[in-house]
């Protein structure tokens, strides 16, 4: 560019315009630059602050789950927490997190430190790395828990069958309660083959004295069969004359150990569970089962109950109360009926009804049902025969109980049955950040 001067004479100007404007664009290259470093920094304090909420997550969910020692637990924060981060930026470089673990408080808190090179901020102001810094403590938050676990100990549950259920059902009671006494969750066992083995509580359901043996069954072994009369299917304060009473039957007497009420003791009921034995002559009275697991969690049996197993009132905010309903087979001990009809299909009926009464009250059905057959169907059958099949069939009783499709489970071998227990005692475990 040229431009006249006061001497009549032109002056070339074009490089000094040249200078103005790259002299003007550097604060523009500064501000972009600033941004770009900026973005990166934001978006790093983000992966860093969730890779430290999971973490500290991680360590308040097992500061009160299976593991009773820190440094396991700081070993899984740690891994938690880097494991997060491979989704950052990679020239973030991360300290090993500081963890804080406090077993009395179920608490975790976790910090750390990280530099992230800058792109532009090296060139322009001489800074090489940007420090970001972030802290997460998390705090186990446990709703009270009154859990029942249906044991079937039929006939076919003999051999590994038995001894996988055993296995899953410790891995749930670890898992909630840890290894010693809770201060949280409180489990009751109900093992259940042709009758239910009520023990003493037996003899307070049928109005009688805690050791009574008239039917000379053992103090500890009282039979309980179907409850007759108008308050057959609830789950109101039992009363003498309501029950077809225990049966002597040497053919049908009680399996296994009596039920275990509600019990905050990890030990005492791990020793339940472990102490079960399947029958060859047990049926599989399913019904039976529901019913006592419903009056192991109802507040109106408060006066079977001992004091420390007595269950909080229905629809209590601080409290969920929840069965797991295991089989695997077919329900087919009724004791009023004779039929083929009643001895299969109503137990079914019957189980349905009990377990729309406990939704109906707000507690939570799981179905587990461990290897399955099928329908006895085959073409030789009627279109009647079909129905009345189906209306048998355990996995339709199982997908009807449930509280939620999501909550009904068939596992097929022992790995699946401890996969799913330790699923349903994760869905459980109430975790909550506090800050």
């Amino acid at each position: 560019m040229k431009t006249r001067s006061f001497g009549g004479r032109f002056q070339d100007i074009s490089g000094q315009t040249a200078v103005l404007f790259a002299l003007a664009l550097m604060p523009i290259f500064a501000i972009v630059g600033l941004a770009v470093d900026s973005a990166r920094l934001i978006s790093a304090e983000q992966h860093l602050q969730r890779a430290i909420d999971a973490a500290a997550l991680a360590g308040a969910k097992d500061a009160r789950g299976s593991l009773d020692e820190t440094d396991p637990i700081k070993e899984l924060v740690e891994r938690v927490f880097f494991a997060n981060l491979e989704t950052s930026h990679s020239d973030l470089a991360c300290e090993s997190p500081n963890i804080d673990i406090d077993m009395t408080t179920n608490t975790a808190r976790v910090s750390s430190e990280c530099n992230l090179p800058t792109i532009f901020g090296r060139t322009i102001s001489g800074q090489q790395t940007m420090k970001i810094a972030e802290r997460a403590e998390a705090q186990a938050s446990f709703t009270e828990l009154e859990v029942v676990l249906m044991m079937d100990i039929s006939e076919s549950m003999e051999g590994q069958s038995l001894i996988d259920t055993k296995a899953a059902a410790n891995d749930l009671i670890i898992k909630l309660m840890g290894t010693g006494v809770s201060d949280h969750v409180r489990i009751s066992v109900v093992p259940y083959g042709t009758t239910i083995n009520a023990g003493i509580y037996g003899n307070k359901a049928m109005g009688r004295a805690d050791l009574d043996d008239t039917f000379g069954d053992g103090i500890d072994t009282v039979c309980m069969t179907d409850r007759t009369g108008p308050e057959a299917m609830t789950d109101a304060p039992p009363r003498m004359g309501q029950w077809l009473s225990d049966n002597t039957d040497p053919a049908f007497t009680c399996h296994g150990p009596p039920i275990l009420p509600l019990s905050d003791n990890a030990v005492t009921v791990s020793d339940t569970i472990n102490a079960l034995a399947s029958d060859p002559d047990a049926k599989t009275a399913g019904h039976l089962a529901l019913a006592w697991s419903w009056y192991a969690l109802s507040p109106d049996w408060h006066s079977i109950w001992p004091s420390t197993a007595r269950p909080a009132e229905y629809h209590d905010a601080d409290t969920k109360k929840v069965v797991v309903l295991m089989t695997d087979g077919t329900f087919n001990a009724y004791w009023v009926g004779t039929t083929l009809d009643e001895m299969f299909g109503i137990p079914h009926r019957l189980a349905r009804e009990f377990c729309q009464s406990m939704k109906d009250e707000g507690i939570l059905v799981y179905s587990v049902g461990f290897g399955l057959d099928p329908p006895l169907i085959d073409t030789s059958m009627t279109a009647a025969e079909i129905e009345a099949a189906l209306a048998w069939d355990s996995s339709t009783t199982l997908s009807e109980c449930a509280s939620a499709p999501e909550l009904v489970f068939l596992p097929e071998t022992g790995d699946d049955l401890r996969d799913v227990y330790n699923e349903i005692a994760t869905g459980l475990k109430g975790i909550a950040l506090t800050n």
